[in-house]
């Protein structure tokens, strides 16, 4: 082909060499061979072409070596080949980050946390124990808690002192204090019945005691605080004042239930007649202590 070679597209002549159209970018007809006449004759290059990096002439508008648009941005796939490893060498893995002195993987990431474990351990025991000192513990025979009570420590000021705690300003009283308050009401009603005292056996009475014993009538049960005090009424008045005891009396004896109530077994004794026989009490724990909320005694002539 001669340099005045039209496109056969758009019919511009196409210099000696030119495998595509510098118009249009058509590929040249009849493939790529240069003719040798034409050789010297090309005009002088303006750049690589961003594509195949070919020199193309002024005012080329398309690379006469692969057709890319001259003047556009460099194609992705221009980019350099990789350059592959000489024969016989293999590709090397990358060598592993050496570790500084001491540090063994895992075992160190445990230390380093050891510290923030222990930390959260510290915090949870003493979360447990401010629970235990808020709700108290242990249980007395009567099935409740012996709770303490927390308050506040007053600081200089009278202001309170956060996070500390005083002592309660009354504790509750303990199983053995309880048995001998009973035990102190039972000796109230001994007194009060050797003494033939309506007054003081009506202070150790519950509203709605209950008595079973003998009376003006003979061996009756009676209900009601007012009740009680008559069939007692009946007999001081028969009987008056009279040695009365109750024997083998003992905070021992005393057998305390779960919901503020006692009872005691026990017998006694009137010696000016001789009589004696079993009696059984029930008390039950109010605003003011104990009180006799039953008596049960043997029906015996003279007897309670």
């Amino acid at each position: 082909m001669g340099a005045s070679d039209p496109c056969e597209k758009c019919g511009e002549p196409l210099p000696a060499g030119a495998r595509f159209c510098k118009s249009c970018g058509a590929p040249r007809a009849g493939g790529t061979d240069r003719d040798s006449s034409s050789a010297g004759r090309e005009e002088p290059p303006t750049g690589p072409c961003p594509g195949c990096g070919r020199d193309n002439r002024p005012g080329a508008r398309f690379c006469r070596e692969c057709g890319a648009k001259l003047g556009s941005p460099p194609r992705a796939d221009a980019a350099e080949p990789a350059v592959a490893a000489p024969a016989g060498l293999r590709e090397r893995s990358p060598r592993p980050r050496p570790r500084a002195a001491g540090d063994n993987g895992p075992a160190l990431e445990l230390r380093r946390w050891a510290p923030v474990a222990a930390g959260a351990a510290a915090l949870l025991a003493a979360g447990l124990a401010a629970a235990l000192l808020l709700t108290g513990g242990g249980s007395d025979d009567r099935g409740g808690a012996a709770a303490t009570a927390p308050a506040s420590a007053a600081g200089p000021g009278g202001a309170e002192t956060p996070g500390t705690t005083t002592k309660p300003s009354a504790a509750p009283p303990s199983p053995g204090a309880d048995r001998i308050a009973v035990v102190g009401v039972l000796r109230g009603y001994e007194a009060a019945y050797a003494e033939a005292s309506l007054a003081d056996m009506s202070k150790l009475l519950t509203p709605d005691v209950e008595r079973h014993g003998l009376s003006a009538g003979g061996c009756s049960t009676v209900f009601g605080k007012s009740s009680v005090l008559s069939a007692y009424e009946s007999q001081f008045a028969e009987n008056g004042p009279v040695p009365y005891r109750l024997v083998g009396l003992s905070p021992a004896d005393v057998y305390l239930y779960g919901n503020g109530e006692a009872r005691i077994d026990t017998e006694y004794s009137i010696s000016s007649t001789g009589n004696s026989g079993a009696i059984s009490f029930a008390l039950e724990e109010g605003g003011d202590g104990w009180s006799i909320s039953e008596i049960d005694a043997t029906c015996n002539p003279s007897s309670s």
